[in-house]
């Protein structure tokens, strides 16, 4: 998992916990610096963070991976098959959102940095990490839920991670 993937990741379990910005935040910006080896994470804080999961939608959703690892995504990123990141049509990149699969209830988020999926019969595409920690590889395609995950409280989740 990449690094930026490991500090959103972090940030988001930070968000889950309910931790109050004003006295964490020294120890928040510690364990950030101690997880992204190459340099300072800043994060932007107020009061209080909350995160709500918005415009939920069943839609269904496939993975790509081992072909496209290395190239860029239509973001300017460089595609990592492992990371927990999806192409979308329309939603911007950067959003954030969270995927459930139906047939178990697993569930990862996912940054949206690609745009896709090829057949007008899916609506997402998962890298091939999300897709393996939702238990889909197998079956290719599985039916999920998708919500966009709205922060509140978090100005800019990570800033930078140079």
């Amino acid at each position: 998992m990449s690094s930026i993937n490991k500090l959103v990741l972090f940030t988001l379990l930070l968000i889950f916990a309910g931790f109050n910005a004003e006295s964490q935040k020294s120890k928040i910006d510690d364990q950030f610096t101690e997880l992204n080896n190459s340099g300072k994470v800043e994060v932007a804080y107020e009061d209080t963070l909350s995160i709500k999961y918005i415009d939920a939608k069943t839609i269904r959703a496939t993975w790509y991976g081992p072909g496209f690892h290395g190239n860029l995504t239509s973001s300017g990123e460089v595609f990592d098959q492992e990371a927990f990141t999806a192409a979308h049509r329309t939603l911007p990149f950067g959003t954030m959102v969270r995927v459930t699969n139906l047939k178990n209830d697993k569930s990862v988020i996912v940054k949206i940095n690609d745009r896709g999926p090829g057949s007008l019969y899916l609506d997402l595409d998962l890298s091939k990490g999300a897709a393996r920690e939702l238990d889909m590889l197998l079956a290719g395609v599985a039916e999920l839920k998708m919500e966009i995950v709205q922060f509140s409280g978090v100005l800019n989740p990570i800033v930078s991670a140079d």
